[in-house]
């Protein structure tokens, strides 16, 4: 079983190429290595194995992790749920209410969820190219 902070090496690169702009560099293909940088941050490169099959896997992308921990300014358990999560859909509902001290009535909790199904049938008939 994999520690907690090692990811799926394609989870990671589309994490980091798609979502954050890194670019993959051809450098180490032949030794099947995924080496990426970011204009951003000049000299510095991740560099992680292409398979989990690897032996050292969980040295090299705990490795690549911490630096990506340091360089995003992020804690790296941060990191991994956003890179197993970020394409996912998400839906966050916050309820500001100062007189409650954090407690809702069960009647105002039943209908919060009502509504929010509602929400979310909506917003699914209303789909250009829905997706079954």
């Amino acid at each position: 079983m994999r520690p907690a902070h090692v990811v799926d090496p394609v989870e990671l690169l589309d994490y980091l190429v798609q979502s954050k702009g890194w670019k993959a560099l051809d450098a180490g293909l032949r030794d099947r290595l995924y080496v990426l940088e970011h204009g951003a941050y000049p000299g510095k490169q991740v560099v992680f194995p292409m398979d989990d099959s690897v032996l050292d896997y969980e040295e090299c992308v705990s490795r690549a992790m911490d630096k990506l921990s340091n360089v995003l300014e992020m804690p790296v358990s941060a990191l991994v749920a956003r890179i197993q999560s970020w394409r996912d859909d998400v839906i966050q509902v916050r309820i500001a209410n100062i007189g409650n001290k954090g407690t809702l009535p069960l009647s105002f909790a039943g209908k919060l969820i009502q509504s929010t199904e509602k929400l979310l049938r909506s917003a699914a008939c209303t789909a250009l190219r829905p997706h079954i």
